[in-house]
């Protein structure tokens, strides 16, 4: 459980970072960091002199750390925060502040009291990635509207061709769901005409790699293979349990498993592209 003190550190760590990036001369400093879903820009201010200048970018260790303070500091009723901002001045003195309900956008130029000068929209789909990390019971009514505007409609189609055999699975009837979501989160708010079932089929691959254990892509390959659309599957000699972003890392033939997915995640994506309603 985090506790204030965790927070107050943690808080601590991340000033201290940015105290030691400003070389002297200076006044007065900002950051502002978004984090939406997967995706998070941080962008620097620094005034000197009474000119504002960029302040370099962001490590990585700078990002892990202010990704972790949001995740701590996240409600599971409430969600949390979309955009913090953490002001500084040459004295030493400094003070967060977090936006929970307004709407975000991602940060290109800040200005020292962490206003944006510069900045691109968030859309849609990185609203809705970022609702299934952290809901809310209440969302804010620009951020329903923005995500159902952003929302790509797909027709109530059922499998059809040689992938109708994969109809009474389980397993690919959660893939399926993850490859229309992939669809709606490439496609950024926009069209999905330019869509590639190649890419798609990638990121799926991605997904279902970073969010199970290897038992669950031996069960993929089994019905894949019940179903008559992958060959023979033999089993790896490796611990099943553990995760299978791990095992596809470390082990070549667990890795050569997987990736017999992907023909069949291919022809997957490019069915559920053509099931797109136009907008």
């Amino acid at each position: 459980m985090t506790t204030l003190d965790d927070l107050s550190a943690l808080q601590n760590q991340i000033a201290t970072m940015t105290f030691d990036r400003l070389d002297e001369p200076w006044s007065r400093a900002a950051a502002v960091y978004v984090e939406l879903g997967v995706t998070a820009r941080l962008e620097y201010a620094v005034e000197r002199a009474g000119v504002t200048t960029h302040a370099g970018l962001p490590t990585a260790v700078e990002f892990e750390a202010w990704e972790a303070l949001r995740s701590r500091m996240a409600e599971p009723a409430r969600g949390a925060w979309l955009t913090a901002r953490l002001l500084l001045d040459a004295s030493g003195r400094y003070r967060f502040e977090f936006d929970r309900d307004r709407e975000p956008a991602w940060p290109v130029a800040v200005d020292v009291d962490g206003a944006l000068l510069e900045s691109r929209p968030v859309t849609g789909a990185d609203l809705r990635d970022d609702l299934r990390r952290y809901p809310r019971v209440d969302e804010p009514a620009w951020m329903r509207a923005r995500i159902d505007a952003d929302a790509v409609v797909f027709m109530d189609a059922d499998l059809q061709g040689a992938l109708v055999s994969l109809t009474g699975s389980t397993n690919w009837g959660i893939v399926r769901r993850l490859t229309r979501e992939t669809i709606e989160s490439l496609a950024g708010g926009g069209g999905t005409e330019d869509l590639d079932p190649a890419d798609v089929a990638g990121s799926v691959l991605a997904e279902v790699l970073g969010s199970t254990t290897g038992i669950h892509v031996v069960r993929l390959l089994r019905d894949a293979e019940s179903a008559g659309l992958v060959g023979s599957v033999s089993v790896p000699d490796v611990d099943l349990e553990r995760p299978s972003y791990l095992l596809a890392g470390e082990d070549d033939d667990f890795r050569a498993l997987a990736v017999r997915a992907v023909p069949v995640l291919e022809q997957l994506a490019a069915f559920e592209l053509s099931n797109v309603v136009a907008r």
